[in-house]
């Protein structure tokens, strides 16, 4: 059996919307690509998960077995692609942080020194990126934070389950 691991976060994505064309936004993927790596899946698994013939979808009894599966196999991949990077740094613990450009050079500085301020001895590694690649390193573990503004009508949605998000702070922005 061979399953690819964007696919279990694919079908983890379609189970929360339920809508493949929402999980495939989400997923930053066209419909008709997201809609062939759930079949994939299923492919792979020899089995029916998401029960097409409904609007809005549902998954099948297998589908809902398997979610519970592809949650936990997503979240220790992660955790053990960062494990794995910390002992090959050598340095002991380094958080790694995706973000986007803007709060890379204003928010994140103070906010990293704040929390130095207050004792917190933590060191890290920035990566300035825009942010469809800041989704895709948190997903595949090369991240252990993502920063990103928030705004509930954009597209950015991700599995709050898998990837819990916390508010640090706001800022005002101003067209130029």
């Amino acid at each position: 059996m061979n399953l690819e691991s964007k696919w279990l976060e694919d079908f983890s994505a379609l189970a929360a919307t339920r809508s493949f064309s929402q999980a495939a936004e989400r997923r930053f993927v066209t419909q008709p690509a997201f809609s062939r790596r759930i079949r994939s899946l299923e492919s792979a698994l020899g089995l029916t998960l998401v029960n097409r013939s409904r609007t809005p979808i549902e998954l099948t009894a297998a589908g809902q077995l398997f979610l519970v599966t592809a949650r936990t196999v997503v979240e220790q991949l992660g955790e053990v692609v960062r494990h794995l990077h910390h002992l090959e740094g050598g340095q002991g613990e380094v958080m790694q942080v995706a973000a986007a450009h803007s709060l890379a050079l204003g928010f994140f500085p103070r906010w990293i020194a704040q929390l130095r301020n207050e004792g917190l001895n933590i060191a890290t590694r920035l990566v300035a990126t825009n942010v469809g690649d800041a989704v895709h390193a948190l997903r595949e573990g090369g991240c252990d934070l993502m920063l990103a503004f928030y705004d509930p009508d954009a597209a950015l949605q991700m599995d709050a389950e898998i990837f819990p998000s916390l508010h640090l702070g706001h800022t005002e922005m101003l067209p130029v």
